[in-house]
């Protein structure tokens, strides 16, 4: 007879911190789709479920850790394979996934994609 191990929750940040961080991605995420759309996607995903922001994976809370990892690994193909006009939206996830599961200790923030200026 097999028994099959229950689903284990994934072990994220308070949601409290979660929906903070969401709402700071708010104005970016109306704006475009890109790094702030990506990052609000999913803290969306992690405070309320439904499908995940790249996989569309359908889920409920709390969210399962076999499911986050399923969206960080369709990040990373993403991001090593996809041109770089869609890398925001799939870097945020990335980077916000490891951030809610405290893997990494800051917050995402979107990156400037200026140039530097010379003198």
């Amino acid at each position: 007879m097999t028994h099959s191990a229950p689903a284990r929750n994934a072990h994220l940040r308070p949601q409290a911190d979660l929906i903070r961080q969401r709402n700071v991605h708010a104005p970016g995420a109306r704006r475009e789709a890109g790094f702030d759309r990506g990052a609000y996607d999913t803290l969306k995903w992690l405070v309320e479920g439904g499908p995940g922001p790249l996989t569309g994976e359908m889920v409920g809370l709390p969210i399962p850790a076999a499911v986050i990892v399923h969206e960080l690994a369709a990040a990373e193909a993403v991001l090593s394979t996809t041109p770089s006009r869609c890398y925001g939206y799939a870097a945020a996830v990335l980077e916000t996934l490891m951030w809610a599961e405290m893997a990494t200790p800051e917050p995402p923030r979107a990156v400037t994609t200026q140039q530097p200026v010379r003198e």
